[in-house]
C-alpha cells in the first residue's frame, strides 16, 4: 500500500518486486566495476528469472551493458528502473525509484553499497494482522507458529537496521495503523524524515501497477486506506490461533502497544498442537509449491516472450542512480 501511495507522486515510480537482485548480490563481492563477461552473465540470467519477467519489460540490452560496465550492479538496477518507468509505467518524469520488495530490510548493507542515496522505510504492523494476511498465500508460513516467527524475525531485522542507519537520515519507521487512520499527516511526516516531497496524489494510493502474479495479495492496492481493516484479523483468525500467537509474541506486542486479546493469559500450545502444526507445515509447504508453480505459469502467459532486446527500445530517462 505505501509503495503505491508514494508512487502516485508524478516524479516517483514504484516497480514490481525485484528479488532477482538478490542473486546478483550473492554472486559478486561488492565490485565497483564489472568485467564485460560478468555483465553478460547477468544479462543472460535476467530473462530466466520469473521475477524479472513479471516486470513486463523489454529491456534495452546495450543500455544495460553500458550501465553495468560503468556503474556496476547499482547502475544496472537503476537503468532497469528507468526503463520500466519509461516503457511500462509511461512515466518519463520519474526521478525516484520505489522498491517495495519485502526482503529489502535484510539487504541494507548491499543496497547502500550499490545505491548510496537509498533510503529505507520500515513498516511496523500488528503481527496478528500480518498472520491473517500471509497464511492464505502460497508463500511464507502456513501455521500460526510460522507467522509468529516471521513477524518477530522481520521486526528484529528492521529495528537492527534502524539502530545502524537512523542517524544518517536514511531510515525511518512507520506504523501501518497510523498510515491507515491518518494518511495525510503520516505521509507528510514520513516524507519530511527521509527528504522526499509530499504530493496530494499520494492520498489516492494508485501509483503501483499490480501484476497478474500478485493481484490477489495486492487486491487492496490502489484503494483508499480502510480503517475497519486494521482489526479484520480478529475475524480472520481462529481464537486459538490468536492465543498461540500472543503466547509466542506477548513481549513484542506489549512493547509496541498492541492490545492483547487474552490479557497476558494466553496458554502455551499443547504437545499435540505442536505436532499438528509441524504436520500442517510440511503438508502446506508441498501444497504451496504446487500452487505457486501454477500461479507463476499463469502470470508468465502475459509476460513478453523476450525480456531483453538487442534493439534500442528506450529513451534515456532522468531517474537518478541510487534513488
Amino acid at each position: 500500500m505505501l509503495g503505491s501511495m508514494l508512487s502516485a507522486h508524478p516524479n516517483y515510480q514504484a516497480t514490481p518486486e525485484s528479488q532477482f537482485k538478490n542473486y546478483l548480490f550473492n554472486w559478486f563481492d561488492y565490485p565497483d566495476t564489472l568485467q564485460p563477461d560478468e555483465c553478460r552473465r547477468i544479462l543472460d540470467f535476467l530473462p530466466t528469472n520469473f521475477r524479472f519477467r513479471l516486470w513486463n519489460l523489454v529491456a534495452d540490452k546495450e543500455a544495460l551493458l553500458e550501465a553495468c560496465r560503468t556503474r556496476s550492479i547499482g547502475g544496472l538496477l537503476v537503468e532497469l528502473a528507468r526503463q520500466y518507468a519509461w516503457q511500462v509505467a509511461r512515466n518519463a518524469h520519474a526521478t525516484v525509484w520505489i522498491d517495495h520488495s519485502p526482503d529489502n530490510i535484510s539487504l541494507t548493507r548491499e543496497l547502500l553499497h550499490y545505491l548510496p542515496e537509498a533510503r529505507f522505510i520500515h513498516i511496523v504492523r500488528d503481527g496478528r494482522a500480518i498472520a491473517a494476511s500471509v497464511l492464505p498465500l502460497d508463500w511464507g508460513p502456513n501455521t500460526i507458529k510460522g507467522a509468529a516467527d516471521l513477524w518477530t524475525q522481520r521486526l528484529a531485522q528492521g529495528f537492527t537496521a534502524e539502530q545502524a542507519l537512523k542517524a544518517s537520515g536514511r531510515f525511518t519507521t512507520l506504523r501501518y495503523e497510523d498510515l491507515v487512520c491518518d494518511p495525510e499527516m503520516t505521509l507528510r511526516k514520513l516524507c519530511a524524515e527521509i527528504n522526499l516531497e509530499f504530493h496530494p496524489n499520494m492520498l489516492t494510493g494508485n501509483g503501483l501497477q499490480t501484476t497478474v502474479y500478485n493481484s490477489r495479495q495486492h487486491a487492496l492496492v490502489g484503494k483508499a486506506p480502510e480503517k475497519d481493516r486494521i482489526n479484520a484479523w480478529e475475524e480472520q483468525l481462529q481464537p486459538r490461533q490468536i492465543e498461540i500467537f500472543e503466547w509466542m509474541t506477548e513481549p513484542m506486542l506489549r512493547n509496541l502497544d498492541y492490545p492483547l486479546k487474552f490479557n497476558g493469559k494466553a496458554r502455551a500450545p499443547k504437545r499435540t498442537e505442536w505436532l499438528q502444526m509441524e504436520v500442517e507445515h510440511y503438508l502446506g509447504k508441498v501444497k504451496n509449491v504446487i500452487r505457486r508453480k501454477k500461479r507463476i505459469k499463469r502470470a508468465l502467459l502475459t509476460a513478453p516472450k523476450t525480456s531483453i532486446s538487442e534493439q534500442r527500445v528506450v529513451q534515456v530517462g532522468a531517474l537518478s542512480a541510487g534513488a
